[in-house]
């Protein structure tokens, strides 16, 4: 195993492609008929051994073991279909054998009664599969894969501009008592608001809150989601 490890990376680079090719000349497979699951076998245990021995491995190398496990596992099913489906229904040789024997012991009643003969539908061989269908598979595989992850936008995100809270606690405060020396009326928080906007009043509302919590202003609200009053002085309770 160490002298095929320093073969790979010696010789060839440690590539999907390269290693599927060197696994059927080692094993003596018939390139035109592999077997996919002996195959898959052993690519996953040379992707160990490389793994065991420190050695880098590409993204695409790991990422064929996964879709050879799943055309491997894919194609067991439909071969143990098959088989199943012959065990149910003869070979299309002796069915044509015992349909040419029986067309000809009924040809006089067939024609005498009109009888219409459906031919049957052969049942589908097990389809060779040569190591260049499988590379072929793969890399169609993998370029689905690659145009899935291009095919992701990316996410810009807004980062907020910082705010100095103490600099806007500063600035709520020099509204606040600027109304109280110019205007000398009630004071609601949409009077402190510059636009209507949400960031505007998000803030204002988070610097009221402060000055609010050191018992600079006080803050009345008669009803919920009513308009919300801003004292100087703490509200006296009727």
């Amino acid at each position: 195993m160490e002298k095929k490890i320093l073969d790979i990376v010696i010789n060839e680079q440690v590539s999907w492609k390269a290693l599927l090719m060197k696994l059927v000349k080692e094993e003596g497979m018939d390139p035109w008929d592999i077997h996919v699951g002996k195959l898959t076998a052993q690519y996953i245990q040379s992707v160990k051994d490389l793994k065991q021995a420190n050695l880098n491995i590409s993204g695409k190398v790991l990422l064929a073991a996964a879709i050879l496990l799943r055309i491997k596992s894919t194609r067991l099913v439909s071969d143990d279909l098959a088989e199943f489906d012959q065990l149910l229904t003869p070979p299309v040789e002796e069915e044509a054998f015992y349909d040419s024997l029986e067309q000809e012991l009924r040809q006089k009643e067939v024609h005498d009664h009109n009888y219409e003969l459906h031919p049957r539908i052969p049942q589908p061989r097990k389809r060779k599969v040569s190591i260049f269908d499988l590379v072929n598979a793969l890399e169609k595989a993998l370029e689905v894969k690659h145009r899935r992850i291009n095919r992701i936008d990316e996410v810009n995100v807004e980062v907020p501009d910082h705010v100095d809270i103490n600099e806007a606690i500063d600035n709520v405060w020099g509204r606040i008592t600027d109304w109280f020396t110019r205007v000398k009326e009630k004071l609601t928080f949409r009077n402190l608001l510059k636009e209507d906007t949400r960031k505007e009043k998000v803030n204002v509302f988070q610097p009221l809150l402060h000055l609010a919590h050191n018992q600079k202003v006080f803050l009345k609200q008669d009803k919920p989601f009513g308009p919300i009053e801003i004292l100087k002085e703490e509200p006296h309770e009727d």
